[in-house]
Protein backbone atom coordinates (compact mmCIF):
# COMPACT_ATOMS: atom_id res chain seq x y z
CA UNK A 1 0.00 0.00 0.00
CA UNK A 2 1.58 2.97 -1.02
CA UNK A 3 2.79 5.77 1.67
CA UNK A 4 3.73 9.48 1.93
CA UNK A 5 6.10 11.70 4.21
CA UNK A 6 4.55 14.45 6.75
CA UNK A 7 7.75 16.45 8.38
CA UNK A 8 6.21 16.96 12.23
CA UNK A 9 7.37 20.32 11.70
CA UNK A 10 9.43 22.57 8.08
CA UNK A 11 12.11 23.34 10.10
CA UNK A 12 12.64 20.00 11.28
CA UNK A 13 14.18 17.97 8.42
CA UNK A 14 15.81 14.89 10.76
CA UNK A 15 12.60 14.35 12.96
CA UNK A 16 10.67 10.68 12.82
CA UNK A 17 8.09 11.12 9.81
CA UNK A 18 4.71 10.15 10.37
CA UNK A 19 3.41 7.35 7.85
CA UNK A 20 -0.26 8.47 6.10
CA UNK A 21 -1.67 5.70 3.75
CA UNK A 22 -3.66 6.75 0.78
CA UNK A 23 -7.36 6.52 0.69
CA UNK A 24 -9.21 4.50 -1.44
CA UNK A 25 -11.99 5.96 -3.90
CA UNK A 26 -14.51 4.36 -1.90
CA UNK A 27 -13.80 6.61 1.10
CA UNK A 28 -13.31 9.32 -0.74
CA UNK A 29 -16.82 9.39 -2.16
CA UNK A 30 -18.46 8.35 1.30
CA UNK A 31 -16.94 11.71 2.21
CA UNK A 32 -17.93 13.36 -0.84
CA UNK A 33 -21.52 12.20 -0.04
CA UNK A 34 -22.15 13.90 2.96
CA UNK A 35 -21.62 16.97 0.75
CA UNK A 36 -24.41 15.97 -0.80
CA UNK A 37 -26.55 15.64 2.70
CA UNK A 38 -25.43 19.06 3.72
CA UNK A 39 -26.06 20.20 0.33
CA UNK A 40 -29.50 19.20 0.49
CA UNK A 41 -30.27 20.51 4.00
CA UNK A 42 -29.30 23.77 3.24
CA UNK A 43 -31.07 24.24 -0.30
CA UNK A 44 -34.50 25.77 1.53
CA UNK A 45 -32.90 28.02 4.22
CA UNK A 46 -30.62 29.17 1.69
CA UNK A 47 -32.74 29.19 -1.86
CA UNK A 48 -36.49 29.02 -0.93
CA UNK A 49 -37.10 30.99 2.63
CA UNK A 50 -37.95 34.12 0.34
CA UNK A 51 -40.12 31.91 -1.77
CA UNK A 52 -42.19 30.76 1.07
CA UNK A 53 -42.48 33.68 3.34
CA UNK A 54 -42.90 36.46 0.73
CA UNK A 55 -43.88 34.58 -2.21
CA UNK A 56 -44.01 36.12 -5.97
CA UNK A 57 -47.39 37.25 -7.57
CA UNK A 58 -48.06 35.64 -10.88
CA UNK A 59 -50.43 37.19 -12.96
CA UNK A 60 -54.14 36.11 -11.57
CA UNK A 61 -53.09 33.82 -9.97
CA UNK A 62 -52.78 32.97 -5.83
CA UNK A 63 -49.76 33.04 -4.18
CA UNK A 64 -48.10 30.03 -3.88
CA UNK A 65 -48.67 30.01 0.03
CA UNK A 66 -50.03 32.17 2.92
CA UNK A 67 -48.55 35.26 4.02
CA UNK A 68 -47.10 34.35 7.59
CA UNK A 69 -44.55 37.08 7.90
CA UNK A 70 -45.82 40.83 7.25
CA UNK A 71 -43.99 43.03 4.32
CA UNK A 72 -44.11 46.22 5.61
CA UNK A 73 -40.85 47.73 5.52
CA UNK A 74 -39.05 48.50 9.54
CA UNK A 75 -37.50 52.21 9.34
CA UNK A 76 -38.53 52.71 5.91
CA UNK A 77 -35.11 49.99 4.65
CA UNK A 78 -35.66 46.74 5.99
CA UNK A 79 -38.45 43.52 5.87
CA UNK A 80 -38.28 40.88 9.21
CA UNK A 81 -37.40 38.16 6.47
CA UNK A 82 -34.57 40.37 5.37
CA UNK A 83 -33.31 40.55 8.93
CA UNK A 84 -33.67 37.89 10.14
CA UNK A 85 -32.30 35.86 7.49
CA UNK A 86 -29.05 38.68 7.80
CA UNK A 87 -29.07 38.00 11.26
CA UNK A 88 -29.35 34.19 11.44
CA UNK A 89 -26.12 34.49 8.59
CA UNK A 90 -23.81 37.20 10.64
CA UNK A 91 -24.77 34.30 14.00
CA UNK A 92 -23.23 31.56 11.68
CA UNK A 93 -20.63 33.51 10.52
CA UNK A 94 -19.39 34.60 13.85
CA UNK A 95 -19.58 30.81 14.99
CA UNK A 96 -17.20 29.89 11.95
CA UNK A 97 -13.93 30.72 13.09
CA UNK A 98 -14.94 29.20 16.47
CA UNK A 99 -15.66 25.88 15.88
CA UNK A 100 -12.32 25.75 13.20
CA UNK A 101 -10.96 26.72 15.94
CA UNK A 102 -11.92 24.35 18.88
CA UNK A 103 -11.87 21.48 16.56
CA UNK A 104 -8.05 22.25 15.43
CA UNK A 105 -7.34 21.97 18.82
CA UNK A 106 -9.77 19.24 19.96
CA UNK A 107 -8.57 15.58 20.88
CA UNK A 108 -10.45 12.61 20.87
CA UNK A 109 -10.26 8.84 20.14
CA UNK A 110 -12.45 9.43 17.05
CA UNK A 111 -10.38 12.31 15.59
CA UNK A 112 -10.69 15.91 15.52
CA UNK A 113 -13.38 16.45 13.12
CA UNK A 114 -15.87 13.00 13.41
CA UNK A 115 -17.08 13.91 16.57
CA UNK A 116 -18.73 16.96 15.37
CA UNK A 117 -19.82 15.46 12.98
CA UNK A 118 -22.25 12.48 14.67
CA UNK A 119 -22.98 14.92 17.09
CA UNK A 120 -24.25 18.18 14.43
CA UNK A 121 -25.83 16.04 11.53
CA UNK A 122 -29.53 15.21 13.13
CA UNK A 123 -30.24 18.67 14.38
CA UNK A 124 -29.29 20.17 11.27
CA UNK A 125 -31.29 18.39 9.06
CA UNK A 126 -34.27 18.60 11.61
CA UNK A 127 -33.86 22.30 11.74
CA UNK A 128 -34.10 22.82 8.35
CA UNK A 129 -37.09 21.11 7.90
CA UNK A 130 -38.65 23.33 11.14
CA UNK A 131 -37.96 26.45 9.69
CA UNK A 132 -40.77 26.18 7.09
CA UNK A 133 -43.39 24.88 10.13
CA UNK A 134 -44.38 28.05 11.18
CA UNK A 135 -47.02 27.93 14.23
CA UNK A 136 -50.24 30.19 13.14
CA UNK A 137 -51.21 29.13 9.86
CA UNK A 138 -51.64 33.43 8.93
CA UNK A 139 -49.28 36.69 9.33
CA UNK A 140 -48.14 36.35 12.78
CA UNK A 141 -45.64 37.95 15.25
CA UNK A 142 -45.39 34.58 16.36
CA UNK A 143 -44.19 33.30 12.97
CA UNK A 144 -41.24 35.81 13.94
CA UNK A 145 -39.95 34.56 16.72
CA UNK A 146 -40.52 30.90 15.86
CA UNK A 147 -38.45 31.69 12.45
CA UNK A 148 -35.95 33.58 14.86
CA UNK A 149 -35.14 30.80 16.89
CA UNK A 150 -35.74 27.95 14.22
CA UNK A 151 -32.77 30.02 11.42
CA UNK A 152 -30.45 30.52 14.20
CA UNK A 153 -30.28 26.74 15.62
CA UNK A 154 -30.27 25.66 11.91
CA UNK A 155 -27.25 28.12 11.74
CA UNK A 156 -25.43 26.69 14.94
CA UNK A 157 -25.93 23.01 14.01
CA UNK A 158 -24.83 24.24 10.02
CA UNK A 159 -21.52 25.69 11.58
CA UNK A 160 -20.85 22.55 13.69
CA UNK A 161 -21.40 20.02 10.84
CA UNK A 162 -20.23 21.97 7.95
CA UNK A 163 -17.01 23.67 9.29
CA UNK A 164 -15.11 20.54 10.84
CA UNK A 165 -16.22 18.61 7.48
CA UNK A 166 -14.33 20.78 4.83
CA UNK A 167 -11.47 21.20 7.13
CA UNK A 168 -11.16 17.28 6.53
CA UNK A 169 -10.90 18.04 2.68
CA UNK A 170 -6.80 19.39 3.45
CA UNK A 171 -6.15 16.53 5.65
CA UNK A 172 -7.69 13.66 2.88
CA UNK A 173 -5.99 15.47 0.50
CA UNK A 174 -2.21 15.48 0.54
CA UNK A 175 -1.03 16.67 -2.88
CA UNK A 176 -2.36 19.23 -4.97
CA UNK A 177 -3.75 17.08 -6.97
CA UNK A 178 -5.42 14.84 -4.77
CA UNK A 179 -6.88 18.21 -3.50
CA UNK A 180 -7.96 19.39 -6.59
CA UNK A 181 -9.82 16.20 -7.10
CA UNK A 182 -11.29 16.32 -3.70
CA UNK A 183 -13.05 18.94 -4.22
CA UNK A 184 -14.39 18.32 -7.85
CA UNK A 185 -15.57 15.50 -6.01
CA UNK A 186 -17.33 17.47 -3.14
CA UNK A 187 -18.30 19.66 -5.94
CA UNK A 188 -20.37 17.16 -7.87
CA UNK A 189 -22.20 15.89 -4.60
CA UNK A 190 -22.80 19.90 -4.00
CA UNK A 191 -24.24 20.54 -7.06
CA UNK A 192 -26.54 17.06 -7.15
CA UNK A 193 -28.10 18.60 -3.55
CA UNK A 194 -28.26 22.11 -5.63
CA UNK A 195 -30.24 20.02 -8.22
CA UNK A 196 -32.49 17.69 -6.28
CA UNK A 197 -33.46 21.36 -3.89
CA UNK A 198 -34.33 22.83 -7.66
CA UNK A 199 -36.75 20.41 -8.02
CA UNK A 200 -39.09 21.58 -5.49
CA UNK A 201 -41.45 23.14 -7.92
CA UNK A 202 -41.35 20.26 -10.13
CA UNK A 203 -41.99 17.91 -7.54
CA UNK A 204 -44.76 20.06 -6.02
CA UNK A 205 -46.53 19.86 -9.19
CA UNK A 206 -46.68 16.39 -8.93
CA UNK A 207 -47.73 15.84 -5.51
CA UNK A 208 -50.15 18.78 -4.40
CA UNK A 209 -53.29 17.21 -6.40
CA UNK A 210 -53.07 14.65 -4.00
CA UNK A 211 -53.07 17.93 -1.09
CA UNK A 212 -55.28 20.43 0.19
CA UNK A 213 -53.20 22.56 0.01
CA UNK A 214 -49.81 23.86 -1.57
CA UNK A 215 -48.61 24.51 2.39
CA UNK A 216 -48.64 20.39 3.27
CA UNK A 217 -47.14 19.37 -0.10
CA UNK A 218 -44.20 22.27 0.25
CA UNK A 219 -43.88 20.54 3.72
CA UNK A 220 -44.05 17.20 3.11
CA UNK A 221 -41.19 17.68 0.30
CA UNK A 222 -39.15 19.73 2.95
CA UNK A 223 -39.27 17.03 5.09
CA UNK A 224 -38.16 14.25 2.93
CA UNK A 225 -35.17 16.33 2.29
CA UNK A 226 -34.64 16.72 6.10
CA UNK A 227 -34.69 12.50 6.34
CA UNK A 228 -32.34 12.03 3.37
CA UNK A 229 -29.76 15.06 3.87
CA UNK A 230 -29.45 12.70 7.65
CA UNK A 231 -28.46 9.91 6.90
CA UNK A 232 -26.18 11.34 3.80
CA UNK A 233 -23.98 13.55 6.11
CA UNK A 234 -23.80 10.01 8.58
CA UNK A 235 -21.87 8.84 6.25
CA UNK A 236 -18.57 10.19 6.03
CA UNK A 237 -19.07 9.50 10.16
CA UNK A 238 -19.09 5.70 9.59
CA UNK A 239 -16.95 5.89 6.68
CA UNK A 240 -13.62 7.68 8.22
CA UNK A 241 -11.57 7.21 11.38
CA UNK A 242 -9.00 9.64 11.63
CA UNK A 243 -6.29 7.58 13.28
CA UNK A 244 -6.22 5.19 10.69
CA UNK A 245 -7.37 7.08 7.43
CA UNK A 246 -5.27 10.63 8.19
CA UNK A 247 -2.50 9.53 10.23
CA UNK A 248 -1.34 11.92 13.18
CA UNK A 249 -2.00 15.89 12.63
CA UNK A 250 -0.17 18.62 13.72
CA UNK A 251 -2.47 20.19 16.16
CA UNK A 252 -3.26 23.88 15.52
CA UNK A 253 -2.57 27.00 17.75
CA UNK A 254 -4.47 28.97 19.96
CA UNK A 255 -7.28 30.80 18.27
CA UNK A 256 -5.96 34.88 18.59
CA UNK A 257 -2.63 33.80 17.67
CA UNK A 258 -3.99 31.67 14.70
CA UNK A 259 -6.36 33.86 13.65
CA UNK A 260 -2.87 36.87 13.58
CA UNK A 261 -1.46 34.39 11.43
CA UNK A 262 -4.03 34.24 9.61
CA UNK A 263 -5.11 37.49 8.59
CA UNK A 264 -1.15 38.32 8.33
CA UNK A 265 -1.48 36.29 5.28
CA UNK A 266 -1.83 39.02 2.25
CA UNK A 267 -3.12 36.22 -0.09
CA UNK A 268 -5.88 34.60 2.06
CA UNK A 269 -7.42 38.17 2.77
CA UNK A 270 -7.48 38.66 -1.18
CA UNK A 271 -8.87 35.41 -1.59
CA UNK A 272 -11.64 35.88 1.19
CA UNK A 273 -12.24 39.43 -0.32
CA UNK A 274 -12.77 38.18 -3.46
CA UNK A 275 -14.89 34.96 -2.07
CA UNK A 276 -17.37 37.58 -0.42
CA UNK A 277 -18.31 38.99 -3.85
CA UNK A 278 -19.01 35.42 -5.25
CA UNK A 279 -20.98 34.68 -2.50
CA UNK A 280 -22.80 37.97 -2.66
CA UNK A 281 -23.70 37.25 -6.79
CA UNK A 282 -24.34 33.86 -6.23
CA UNK A 283 -27.06 34.25 -3.42
CA UNK A 284 -28.43 37.05 -5.81
CA UNK A 285 -28.73 34.61 -8.34
CA UNK A 286 -30.20 31.72 -6.28
CA UNK A 287 -32.99 34.25 -4.60
CA UNK A 288 -33.48 35.47 -7.52
CA UNK A 289 -33.92 33.45 -10.46
CA UNK A 290 -37.71 32.66 -9.34
CA UNK A 291 -38.56 36.32 -9.65
CA UNK A 292 -36.70 36.60 -12.91
CA UNK A 293 -38.44 33.65 -14.69
CA UNK A 294 -41.47 34.51 -13.23
CA UNK A 295 -41.57 38.78 -13.46
CA UNK A 296 -38.70 39.72 -15.65
CA UNK A 297 -39.11 36.99 -18.31
CA UNK A 298 -42.96 36.45 -17.36
CA UNK A 299 -42.87 32.45 -17.90
CA UNK A 300 -44.45 30.02 -15.79
CA UNK A 301 -42.60 28.88 -12.36
CA UNK A 302 -42.12 25.34 -13.86
CA UNK A 303 -39.19 27.47 -16.00
CA UNK A 304 -37.31 27.89 -12.72
CA UNK A 305 -36.52 24.15 -12.04
CA UNK A 306 -35.77 23.54 -15.90
CA UNK A 307 -33.46 26.09 -15.92
CA UNK A 308 -31.84 25.15 -12.75
CA UNK A 309 -31.54 21.67 -14.53
CA UNK A 310 -29.59 23.07 -16.86
CA UNK A 311 -27.66 24.97 -15.31
CA UNK A 312 -26.15 22.14 -13.18
CA UNK A 313 -26.06 19.21 -15.44
CA UNK A 314 -24.17 22.04 -17.94
CA UNK A 315 -21.98 22.43 -14.62
CA UNK A 316 -21.32 18.66 -14.44
CA UNK A 317 -20.34 18.35 -18.13
CA UNK A 318 -17.75 21.45 -17.57
CA UNK A 319 -15.87 19.80 -14.20
CA UNK A 320 -13.57 17.68 -16.34
CA UNK A 321 -12.42 20.69 -18.00
CA UNK A 322 -12.10 22.88 -15.28
CA UNK A 323 -9.99 20.00 -12.99
CA UNK A 324 -7.81 19.88 -16.35
CA UNK A 325 -7.13 23.52 -16.97
CA UNK A 326 -6.78 24.43 -13.51
CA UNK A 327 -3.78 21.97 -13.38
CA UNK A 328 -2.59 23.07 -16.74
CA UNK A 329 -3.01 26.67 -16.32
CA UNK A 330 -3.53 27.31 -12.60
CA UNK A 331 -6.42 28.43 -10.35
CA UNK A 332 -6.28 31.95 -10.07
CA UNK A 333 -6.42 32.40 -14.02
CA UNK A 334 -9.74 30.50 -14.21
CA UNK A 335 -10.83 32.55 -11.33
CA UNK A 336 -10.72 35.56 -13.07
CA UNK A 337 -12.44 34.42 -16.40
CA UNK A 338 -15.70 32.98 -13.87
CA UNK A 339 -15.77 36.69 -12.67
CA UNK A 340 -15.42 38.43 -15.84
CA UNK A 341 -18.25 35.94 -16.91
CA UNK A 342 -20.54 36.57 -13.74
CA UNK A 343 -20.61 40.05 -13.92
CA UNK A 344 -21.56 39.48 -17.91
CA UNK A 345 -24.31 36.86 -16.68
CA UNK A 346 -25.70 40.14 -14.33
CA UNK A 347 -25.55 42.58 -17.19
CA UNK A 348 -27.68 40.28 -19.07
CA UNK A 349 -30.09 39.94 -16.07
CA UNK A 350 -31.31 43.61 -16.14
CA UNK A 351 -32.17 43.32 -19.75
CA UNK A 352 -34.59 40.40 -19.35
CA UNK A 353 -37.60 40.63 -21.10
CA UNK A 354 -36.38 43.79 -23.50
CA UNK A 355 -33.81 41.25 -25.53
CA UNK A 356 -34.51 41.08 -29.26
CA UNK A 357 -35.70 36.97 -28.81
CA UNK A 358 -38.22 34.91 -27.03
CA UNK A 359 -38.52 35.10 -23.68
CA UNK A 360 -37.64 31.96 -23.07
CA UNK A 361 -34.30 31.66 -24.87
CA UNK A 362 -33.38 34.72 -23.34
CA UNK A 363 -33.27 32.84 -19.99
CA UNK A 364 -31.31 29.86 -21.71
CA UNK A 365 -28.60 31.84 -22.75
CA UNK A 366 -27.95 33.17 -19.42
CA UNK A 367 -27.90 29.99 -17.66
CA UNK A 368 -25.75 28.85 -20.45
CA UNK A 369 -23.49 31.59 -19.73
CA UNK A 370 -23.66 31.15 -16.41
CA UNK A 371 -22.65 27.34 -15.90
CA UNK A 372 -19.11 28.30 -17.08
CA UNK A 373 -18.44 30.51 -13.38
CA UNK A 374 -20.55 27.73 -11.82
CA UNK A 375 -18.02 25.09 -12.45
CA UNK A 376 -15.12 26.75 -11.68
CA UNK A 377 -16.84 28.82 -8.37
CA UNK A 378 -17.78 24.95 -7.37
CA UNK A 379 -14.59 23.37 -7.77
CA UNK A 380 -11.53 25.92 -7.22
CA UNK A 381 -12.28 27.70 -3.91
CA UNK A 382 -12.10 24.90 -1.56
CA UNK A 383 -8.74 23.48 -3.42
CA UNK A 384 -7.17 27.15 -2.87
CA UNK A 385 -8.43 27.18 0.46
CA UNK A 386 -6.20 23.69 0.65
CA UNK A 387 -3.40 24.66 -0.61
CA UNK A 388 -2.94 27.93 1.55
CA UNK A 389 -3.39 25.93 4.51
CA UNK A 390 -1.09 23.24 3.66
CA UNK A 391 1.62 25.83 2.46
CA UNK A 392 1.11 27.68 6.15
CA UNK A 393 2.01 24.55 7.61
CA UNK A 394 5.03 24.03 5.95
CA UNK A 395 6.14 27.48 6.80
CA UNK A 396 4.69 27.50 10.50
CA UNK A 397 4.52 23.79 11.74
CA UNK A 398 0.91 24.66 12.88
CA UNK A 399 -1.89 22.34 11.55
CA UNK A 400 -4.41 25.09 11.71
CA UNK A 401 -6.57 23.98 8.30
CA UNK A 402 -10.02 24.25 10.06
CA UNK A 403 -9.30 28.08 11.01
CA UNK A 404 -8.57 28.41 6.99
CA UNK A 405 -12.00 26.92 6.15
CA UNK A 406 -13.66 28.53 9.10
CA UNK A 407 -12.77 32.16 8.53
CA UNK A 408 -13.08 31.47 4.70
CA UNK A 409 -16.88 30.01 5.37
CA UNK A 410 -17.24 32.94 7.90
CA UNK A 411 -16.56 35.54 4.87
CA UNK A 412 -19.07 33.30 2.42
CA UNK A 413 -21.92 33.87 5.16
CA UNK A 414 -21.21 37.11 5.39
CA UNK A 415 -21.82 37.17 1.84
CA UNK A 416 -24.73 35.30 1.59
CA UNK A 417 -25.87 37.76 4.96
CA UNK A 418 -25.60 40.95 3.08
CA UNK A 419 -27.38 39.47 -0.25
CA UNK A 420 -30.31 38.17 1.82
CA UNK A 421 -29.97 41.60 3.74
CA UNK A 422 -29.92 43.85 0.38
CA UNK A 423 -32.17 41.76 -2.13
CA UNK A 424 -35.96 42.16 0.00
CA UNK A 425 -34.91 45.02 0.12
CA UNK A 426 -34.60 45.95 -3.33
CA UNK A 427 -37.51 43.93 -4.38
CA UNK A 428 -39.36 46.42 -2.42
CA UNK A 429 -38.66 48.67 -5.06
CA UNK A 430 -40.41 46.94 -7.79
CA UNK A 431 -40.94 43.16 -8.24
CA UNK A 432 -44.30 42.76 -10.09
CA UNK A 433 -44.64 42.75 -13.93
CA UNK A 434 -46.41 45.74 -13.66
CA UNK A 435 -43.19 47.20 -11.64
CA UNK A 436 -39.58 45.64 -11.99
CA UNK A 437 -37.57 48.10 -11.42
CA UNK A 438 -36.48 46.51 -8.01
CA UNK A 439 -35.19 43.04 -9.91
CA UNK A 440 -33.37 44.95 -12.38
CA UNK A 441 -31.65 46.80 -9.39
CA UNK A 442 -30.81 43.83 -8.22
CA UNK A 443 -29.16 42.67 -11.53
CA UNK A 444 -27.15 45.70 -11.58
CA UNK A 445 -25.96 45.92 -7.87
CA UNK A 446 -24.69 42.08 -8.92
CA UNK A 447 -22.28 43.19 -11.57
CA UNK A 448 -20.98 45.88 -9.88
CA UNK A 449 -20.27 42.89 -6.65
CA UNK A 450 -18.75 40.83 -9.78
CA UNK A 451 -16.29 43.09 -10.98
CA UNK A 452 -15.00 43.83 -7.38
CA UNK A 453 -14.38 40.52 -6.84
CA UNK A 454 -12.64 40.20 -10.07
CA UNK A 455 -10.11 42.97 -8.67
CA UNK A 456 -9.26 40.99 -5.52
CA UNK A 457 -9.02 37.54 -7.06
CA UNK A 458 -6.21 39.88 -9.37
CA UNK A 459 -4.08 40.41 -6.62
CA UNK A 460 -3.11 36.87 -5.31
CA UNK A 461 -0.40 35.91 -5.51
CA UNK A 462 -0.80 32.26 -6.77
CA UNK A 463 3.01 31.19 -7.35
CA UNK A 464 3.98 32.16 -4.17
CA UNK A 465 1.54 30.14 -2.46
CA UNK A 466 3.17 26.91 -4.67
CA UNK A 467 6.56 27.98 -4.03
CA UNK A 468 5.71 27.86 -0.14
CA UNK A 469 3.91 24.11 -0.60
CA UNK A 470 6.96 22.70 -2.52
Amino acid sequence: MGAFIVLKHPRDRVSSPEVCYNRPMTKKWLYALGQLGWSLASYAPANLLNVFYQPPDEAGVNPLFPLFIGTALIGGVFTWLGLLSAGGRVFDAVTDPLVAGISDRFSSRWGRRIPFLAFSALPFALFSFLIFVPPVGQESGWNVVWLAVMLFLYYLFFTLYVTPYTALLSELGKTQKERLDLSTMISVTWALGFVIGGSTFIILDLVKVHFPSNLLAFQLIMAVYSLLSFFLMLLPVLAIREDRDLGQRQQGEPLLPALRRLWGNANFRWFVASDLMYWMALTFIQIGIGYYVIVLLGLEKGWTSIYLYIMFFGSFALYVPVNVLAKKFGKKVLMMVAFALDAAVFGLVVLLGFLPFPREIQGLVVILLYIVPLAIFSILPNAMVADMSHASLKTSGFGNEGLFFGVRTLMMKFGIAFANLIFPSLIQLGARQDNDLGLRLSGAVALVICLLGLLFIGLYDEKRILRDIE
